[in-house]
């Protein structure tokens, strides 16, 4: 009974936690008799061009690119599909680097958005469609061969039919991901291309009008919770791995060498960015001071982060643990950073510590990767351990004796792997840490500023030292791993 209890209890807790920017912000709310309605218009059409231009033009490539890409089998190509899965997963700044490396003249407004938003998301598309594609493609390949259905017809009469519901979820996700996203029009949009984000955010830190910033972040958070939870009745995959039958394979056609060239012109281009700056900066002139403190204050930050999610993990795996119905908190994802920074800005005082600070942050970066984290990573494995924690309470282990020896042995790589994600961010994020209103200084902050003023070889060279830092860390993480073995 009294687990019961503590579980209900902890229930309410957690989804005050997941829910806290909403109440913040409503608390701070106020009826503004002069709200700008024709930039709310303005900055809602921008944000609804930028997002269904970039899930229509990602998913038209993707339901052109998949049935050739299907019929490809290479020793490079599974390689090749996790890469094209790097854009998405690393974090905004090093597309922006790379795609405004390209021009000399950088197309500011909707189109520079668009493009970047586009090369975030045209490996996740293609990906997530393939995916679904081929294991259509299993079940009804045996009947496809004896009917002898054309090409044409098996595409249009049976794939597109019964993919409508991935292509709908594939299309919502990239609308979510853009319009929840500060970052790439804080540093591409210009006057041009402000949306709901920065409105928000014009409205706390130019215009400091609060009534109005609440008022849109309002709106915002109902749009994008009612997102979420249509998405979250019909998750998707793009780590499932289906074997497939298709006959007649070609080692390479020209699917596989658009998608090629649309990998390499990530990785391979930013690597060659890297390399070039290297020989055109004089390394004597830069900031190592400045940037040496920021790299201390990301360090700190995403060890504060990591704790929170430890903590956040341990809370909900008791939940699973003691059969509570803590379900519905996966629904209250919230991936906006505006609307995150700004009830953290609300909620903390403006001037504070260097702890108060990371706190500040590190909470606002568990409030929008935490629930996406545990979903991708931890909570699939509860399927496969469920039974053995049964066993566990039948026989009358604590949950602190379970957790050490039954459900962290098996669930550690997939804690492991969203510890490195989160540390990844901790270095990498701007967005979240301006919105928040944060003074100190991080790594993603000082690599903003040198973006902002187009220095894009010195950005090159710091996110290389970041990468090459959180390559040290998925390292040392790994060999914990393997050592406890």
């Amino acid at each position: 009974m009294m687990g019961k209890i503590n579980g209900k209890l902890l229930t309410s807790l957690l989804l005050i936690f997941f829910l806290s920017p909403v109440v913040i912000i409503l608390y701070y709310f106020k009826i503004n008799l002069d709200f700008p309605i024709d930039d709310f218009i303005l900055a809602f059409k921008n944000s609804l061009i930028q997002s269904l231009a970039t899930a229509g033009i990602c998913l038209l490539g993707s339901v052109l690119l998949v049935p050739g890409l299907s019929r490809v089998k290479n020793k490079w190509f599974a390689s090749m599909m996790a890469a094209s899965l790097l854009p998405s997963l690393l974090p905004s700044i090093f597309t922006i680097l790379i795609i405004f490396s390209y021009f000399k003249t950088f197309p500011f407004g909707h189109t520079g958005i668009i493009l970047i938003f586009t090369m975030t998301y045209f490996g996740f598309s293609t990906v997530a469609l393939y995916r679904a594609y081929q294991a259509l493609v299993n079940r009804y390949a045996g009947v496809i061969d004896i009917y002898n259905v054309s090409w044409w017809d098996r595409y249009l009469k049976i794939y597109l039919p019964l993919l409508k519901q991935d292509l709908v979820n594939i299309f919502l996700i990239i609308m979510l991901g853009c319009f929840s996203s500060l970052s790439v029009p804080l540093l591409a949009g210009g006057g041009r291309g402000a949306n709901v984000e920065l409105l928000i955010y014009e409205s706390i830190y130019i215009n400091g009008q609060w009534a109005t910033a609440s008022l849109v972040a309002i709106i915002q958070i109902f749009l994008m919770l009612g997102l979420g939870f249509y998405l979250n009745q019909n998750r998707i995959s793009v780590s499932a791995r289906t074997p497939s039958i298709i006959y007649d394979f070609k080692k390479m056609n020209f699917s596989f060498i658009i998608f090629f060239i649309y990998t390499a012109t990530y990785i391979v281009g930013y690597f060659f960015q890297v390399v070039q700056s290297f020989f055109k900066v004089d390394l004597k002139q830069l900031y190592w001071a400045e940037f040496s403190q920021a790299l201390t204050h990301s360090f700190l930050l995403s060890l504060f982060s990591i704790s929170i999610f430890l903590a956040l993990s341990t809370a909900i795996i008791y939940l699973h643990y003691t059969r509570t119905r803590s379900q519905f908190l996966m629904y209250f994802l919230l991936p906006s950073s505006t609307v995150v920074g700004f009830s953290l800005y609300l909620f903390f005082p403006e001037k504070s510590s260097l702890v108060r600070e990371l706190i500040k942050v590190s909470l606002g970066l568990n409030l929008i990767y935490f629930l996406a984290l545990y979903k991708s990573y931890i909570q699939p494995q509860f399927s496969s351990i469920q039974s053995q924690m049964d066993v566990c309470r039948i026989y009358g282990l604590n949950f602190s004796t379970a957790l050490r020896q039954v459900i962290s042995p098996q669930l550690k790589s997939s804690l492991v792997i969203s510890m490195q994600i989160l540390f990844l961010f901790s270095f990498c994020e701007f967005a979240l840490i301006k919105a928040a209103g944060s003074q100190i200084l991080f790594s993603g902050v000082f690599m903003e500023r040198l973006i902002s003023t187009y220095r894009l070889e010195q950005g090159f060279i710091y996110s290389f030292i970041i990468l090459c830092a959180v390559f040290l860390f998925f390292r040392i993480t790994r060999f914990f791993i393997h050592e406890s073995y």
